[in-house]
């Protein structure tokens, strides 16, 4: 007997079954998971179903045998109270049909009794709530065992482990059948990873390396009345205090005058009667690019990127930047201010202790050291620029927008917008002779760029010495001995909410360090270990069908009209996806293209904080010598181990590296809902990217241009703002109790593609167990 059909038998008011509910019911959803038809089974009639049963009187209760099993004829049997069932026990009349059975194990009395109440006591709409809880929880529990089926694939712990693995010295992975390009290959990895786990000689060497970096800079910076420089006489003196109380004072001052009177300019008369000088233009210039060369942007950053309006050719880019924290909104909190500058201050005395012992740093003050009161001071005045330079800077919202971003201007342009830097001389210092100064460059944001020429004119170079020393103590502090770094853990813990005691063991910080390094050599042995088989197609599958079903969604979006509609249909067929690693730039397959690639980058088995300047500078050399060249349209900016994914507009790809191809998002022996529900979601997620607030500004090619028309345009803001208000309504009470609201303006990409992505998935996956529901 059908399970529609059982009603009748059971119960006593259910004469006939509830119709399907429709494609939008979670019960449908539920049908799919578990194999069963959509589709609604035609109702037959309780007197023309058959039930294979056998009474002691057949004939009783209106039954007859026709051969093929005894049919109910005649009205529907009476209706029984449990207090009946004990006489009717073994009758055929309300026995449980042999669905029932297979469900409850048996047709013993209690069970009966139960099946009975539950008839009786719930309505249809009850029964399918349970229903449809009992299926979640079912659901839930094949999630898990599929889970626990498949992690034994991939060691605990995900890439990092499997990485541990491979870089560990004690487990002899160069093997004897390796060719010779894959054994110095893996020497150079493990130099790098023993270099890194080797603590007692971080703590040997002490802050000693760092210290060395910043008297260069001093060197190329001078300023006078400098307590950093430690072979000036005066660094000692009282009147490196009294200079520095006098910067600190007058930026107080200024930063007064703008909160009570924006726009009014003062100080700059009074720091010129103290004789604090102002720095020169060519030592401004030669410190920016100096710092830029070991990766630490300070007033400004530089970049070499595809060019949005000409998307196959490099550009150069001037973008803003200087702050030491998060978000500029960080320096209204005055809590967070005062552990801020108690960071700099600690790790300036760590740093700039003559005595770089593990002692001595854990104490964070020698007595050959300068006296507390001068970094007390130094540490303030760092605060006061920054928050000077926080009052001019741009809000996220803007510079995440590729239209305001993109200003063109020629180099003798951007020299009359601010004068105060040499900027032929900072740019020459970043490339090499032979390149030609790159003309027009990017400008992120010309209108910062004038207001931060008032603000270098107006400070002393005392300040800025200081501030040039903090961003390279706080990028590079994280290359230190752990005892060392104390100060900048309780800063991250400031900020995150989280335990200053919280530790991440020292294996995974250096795998970490790995992956930024030498990421793709690494992912060579990654992909052989964790990535094999058919992998890689079938994620490429899965990923094909989710832009079959979002072309196909795309088509039922009324307001979408025709010339956009094709454009974005075009967009979505032209778009590259690239799964698990790259195969150009470098080829990570090839131990010999790898090798190759790096080649350039040495390691120092011994030199864990020289490895890692040796690793920034090769960086940033290899991003600004693509200057002037194609753009390589073949290389991955995310290593093969890395556990994301993304979709890049200007080249109009997604990658999924193979990291994010693991458990519990992927697995080759998974159920197809799993990885749907896993894989598919990213991959509908960076899908839905490329129409969202910032990707629906690139068209097919790659090319910042307006391919919507504005009809279509005001519908696609219209629904944008439901969303704004709908994040933009959600808070959270900080420790001080009071509501936080989501900025919807500034996660607006990522919620459309979270909602999209997930509907995109669902949808694929419905198609695809339409089309094959085994």
């Amino acid at each position: 007997m059908s399970f529609s059909d059982t009603t009748p038998l059971l119960g006593a008011n259910n004469s006939r079954r509830t119709s399907i509910p429709n494609s939008r019911n979670p019960a449908n959803i539920r049908n799919s998971h578990s194999g069963i038809p959509n589709s609604t089974p035609p109702q037959r009639h309780w007197s023309d179903e058959t039930e294979d049963i056998s009474g002691p009187d057949p004939n009783s209760h209106g039954h007859q045998n026709t051969g093929a099993g005894y049919r109910r004829r005649g009205p529907p049997p009476p209706v029984h109270h449990s207090s009946d069932l004990d006489a009717q026990r073994f009758s055929g009349q309300d026995r449980p049909t042999l669905l029932w059975r297979l469900l409850c194990g048996c047709c013993c009395l209690p069970c009966r009794r139960a099946l009975s109440y539950f008839q009786n006591k719930y309505s249809k709409t009850e029964k399918y709530s349970m229903g449809i809880a009992a299926f979640c929880f079912f659901l839930a529990i094949g999630f898990l065992w599929a889970y626990v089926r498949a992690k034994d694939a991939i060691p605990e712990g995900g890439e990092n482990e499997v990485l541990k693995t491979i870089l560990s010295p004690e487990s002899n992975n160069v093997e004897k059948n390796k060719d010779n390009a894959s054994k110095r290959n893996m020497v150079k990895l493990q130099s790098l990873y023993e270099s890194c786990m080797d603590e007692k000689k971080l703590s040997e060497v002490g802050a000693k390396p760092l210290a060395d970096i910043v008297q260069k800079l001093i060197k190329v910076f001078p300023a006078t009345f400098s307590a950093l420089d430690m072979d000036a006489p005066l660094a000692l003196s009282e009147s490196n205090i009294e200079a520095l109380r006098v910067a600190n004072s007058e930026m107080t001052l200024k930063l007064n005058l703008q909160q009570t009177r924006p726009g009014i300019r003062k100080g700059g008369d009074i720091w010129q009667r103290k004789s604090l000088a102002k720095a020169g233009r060519e030592e401004l210039a030669l410190a920016i690019a100096q710092l830029s060369l070991v990766g630490v942007a300070s007033v400004v950053d530089f970049d070499v990127d595809s060019d949005p309006k000409n998307p196959n050719e490099t550009i150069f880019k001037l973008d803003e930047s200087g702050l030491g924290l998060p978000s500029k909104h960080y320096y209204d909190e005055d809590k967070i201010m005062a552990v801020y500058q108690k960071t700099i201050k600690d790790m300036f005395v760590i740093v700039m202790s003559k005595d770089h012992d593990k002692e001595a740093a854990g104490a964070a003050a020698t007595t050959q050291s300068p006296k507390p009161p001068v970094w007390d001071e130094v540490a303030k005045n760092v605060v006061e620029f920054e928050k000077l330079l926080a009052s001019i800077s741009s809000d996220q919202e803007d510079l995440d927008n590729s239209e305001l971003t993109y200003n063109p201007r020629s180099l003798r342009e951007i020299s009359e917008l601010i004068p105060t830097v040499d900027w032929s001389l900072a740019i020459g210092q970043l490339f090499d002779s032979k390149i030609k100064i790159p003309d027009p460059i990017i400008v992120s944001s010309p209108d910062y760029l004038g207001k931060l020429n008032a603000l270098l004119r107006d400070t002393p170079a005392l300040t800025l010495q200081n501030y040039f020393a903090w961003k390279l103590i706080k990028a590079l502090s994280a290359d230190l001995a752990l005892e060392l770094r104390r100060p900048m853990m309780e800063l991250r813990a400031a900020l995150q909410g989280i335990s200053a005691d919280l530790e991440t063991p020292r294996w995974e910080t250096c795998v970490d360090v790995i992956d930024t390094a030498l990421g793709d050599m690494a992912g060579h042995y990654f992909i052989e270990k964790a990535f094999k088989g058919d992998s890689k197609e079938m994620a490429d599958e899965i990923v094909h069908s989710l832009r079959t079903s979002f072309t196909k969604g795309l088509s039922h979006l009324g307001w979408l009209d025709k010339p956009t509609l094709r454009n974005a249909t075009e967009k979505v067929d032209l778009l590259d996806q690239k799964i698990g690693y790259s195969t150009e730039s470098p080829d990570v397959r090839s131990s010999e293209a790898l090798e190759e690639y790096f080649k350039d980058l040495g390691i120092d088995k011994a030199d864990f904080f020289g490895n890692q300047i040796r690793a920034r500078t090769w960086s940033t050399r290899k991003t600004l010598g693509e200057l002037g060249k194609p753009v390589d349209k073949a290389k991955w900016l995310m290593s093969p181990q890395t556990v994301n994914a993304y979709y890049n507009p200007n080249v109009n790809e997604m990658v999924f590296p193979a990291g994010i191809l693991q458990p519990p998002f992927f697995h080759g022996d998974n159920p197809e809902y799993l990885n749907y529900g896993g894989i598919g979601v990213v991959a509908g997620h960076e899908l839905t990217h490329a129409f969202d607030n910032e990707g629906r500004l690139f068209d097919a090619h790659g090319k910042l241009s307006n391919w919507w028309s504005n009809a279509t345009l005001d519908e696609f803001n219209q629904r944008s703002q439901c969303f704004i208000d709908q994040y933009g309504n959600f808070t959270v009470t900080d420790p001080q109790g009071r509501e936080n609201h989501v900025n919807g303006k500034l996660t607006l990409g990522e919620n459309l593609a979270d909602n999209g992505g997930l509907k995109k998935a669902f949808d694929a996956w419905q198609a695809r167990y339409k089309s094959d529901p085994r």
